[in-house]
């Protein structure tokens, strides 16, 4: 009876903790972009709150793209990725904005770029950086801003710096490639959660965030900061 108990508490406190994650990730391993949009049209119909696509959509591919078009245009609130490139001597200020191919109409954009030190190790995240004089903020922020909000104190931080993140690094549901196209895959997991669509391999978006730990792929440093910046 004992035994019986303590397993009915064990699976009582693993449904408690999956009902706290907000996040999950769907791979998109190596897919082309029809299997993008056939990803994305699956997990559209389980209406998540919001969508981010943790990766570019350029240059135009024609008429391949026809499906993804439609399911961006489908969801509710999709996030695009963004990237600062070529800083103007200044800690937060940039001369060019690299922005997916204009077909491909998002809810908002953020850039994806992190803040590394001399070791090439992610310490933090910058929050707004400045683009022509206008203010652009990070994919993270952005993503936090169109789901559940955001707490207070990252609000108007102007170009502050969030620190990793470490203790909930791995707080979210993983979906692979094959689990969504197999129907293997909790629709809960989806449903009003905050979904990012990103590549969980091992090239070049593989960053380090601590001397003593593995590299961890940008997508997943992505979800711990939007879960440092949810207000639950």
């Amino acid at each position: 009876m004992r035994f019986g108990l303590l397993i009915l508490l064990f699976t009582t406190i693993v449904a408690c903790e999956k009902r706290k994650t907000i996040i999950t990730i769907v791979d998109t391993g190596e897919n082309d972009r029809i299997t993008l949009g056939k990803q994305l049209r699956i997990i559209n119909t389980c209406a998540p709150r919001v969508v981010a696509l943790d990766f570019f959509l350029v240059p135009d591919s024609l008429g391949l793209d026809s499906i993804l078009v439609k399911e961006i245009e489908t969801a509710k609130t999709i996030v695009l990725a963004a990237g600062l490139h070529d800083p103007l001597g200044s800690s937060d200020m940039w001369d060019s904005l690299e922005l997916s191919h204009p077909k491909f109409k998002g809810s908002a954009y953020g850039f994806v770029n992190f803040s590394q030190d001399d070791s090439v190790i992610l310490g933090e995240l910058p929050t707004r950086q400045f683009y022509r004089g206008q203010s652009v903020y990070s994919f993270s922020y952005v993503v936090a801003e169109n789901s559940f909000g955001v707490k207070p104190e990252y609000k108007n931080r102007g170009s502050g710096y969030l620190d990793m993140p470490l203790d909930n690094l791995h707080d979210y549901q993983l979906i692979t490639s094959e689990e969504l196209f197999n129907g293997q895959f909790d629709r809960s997991d989806l449903e009003n959660k905050i979904v990012i669509m990103g590549y969980l391999g091992k090239k070049e978006d593989f960053l380090y965030i601590d001397k003593k730990l593995p590299k961890v792929n940008g997508v997943v440093i992505h979800a711990a900061f939007i879960n440092k910046l949810v207000d639950r």
